[in-house]
């Protein structure tokens, strides 16, 4: 790979929410498969669901040219469209929490947890127009700045305090 790029990939499989449906797929075409004598139809689901696994969704990053180009990976054919780096001068990283769950009917009590993580985002000048690079589990918290850094130093852009729509000027970390 080129030293002048920085490749941000990573596989869909990763996410539970996609195994969870690549798997349900291939049980459902199972099912079929052996319920209605359909071959077809399991033979079919499979490979859905094989697609959904070998898929990669990332950010690769040109820094001669001062471009990024976000991406669908399959098979190793990358398709995406490259755009200016211009209209994204600053990188920021950005503390997130996802839940899950929710409450239960018969105890009324609250299932939900939760999970912190980070993630590093090209921004527009304005910051309301981001794209991510990567994310990263909120125990790393100064191995992402680190490597926040980094990156925002070799793509020649500037590592800023998240600010979205820019009240304040900009602060740099």
């Amino acid at each position: 790979m080129d030293s002048s790029r920085l490749n941000f990939g990573e596989s869909w499989a990763r996410f539970n929410d996609y195994k969870v449906a690549s798997f349900m797929v291939v049980g459902t075409g199972i099912l079929l498969g052996f319920t209605d004598n359909l071959w077809w139809v399991t033979a079919g689901l499979g490979l859905v669901a094989l697609a959904i696994l070998v898929s990669y969704k990332g950010v690769l990053i040109n820094t001669q040219t001062r471009s990024f180009k976000t991406y669908l990976s399959f098979l190793g054919i990358k398709w995406g469209r490259w755009n200016a780096m211009d209209h994204y001068p600053d990188m920021v990283v950005l503390r997130r929490k996802k839940a899950y769950g929710g409450p239960t009917e018969h105890t009324g009590t609250d299932l939900t947890t939760s999970e912190i993580f980070y993630e590093v985002q090209l921004a527009s000048m304005n910051h309301l127009r981001r794209v991510t690079l990567y994310q990263e589990s909120a125990k790393n918290r100064d191995m992402v700045y680190e490597k926040a850094r980094s990156i925002a130093e070799q793509a020649g852009i500037e590592l800023v305090k998240f600010n979205p729509g820019m009240k304040m000027p900009r602060q740099l970390l």
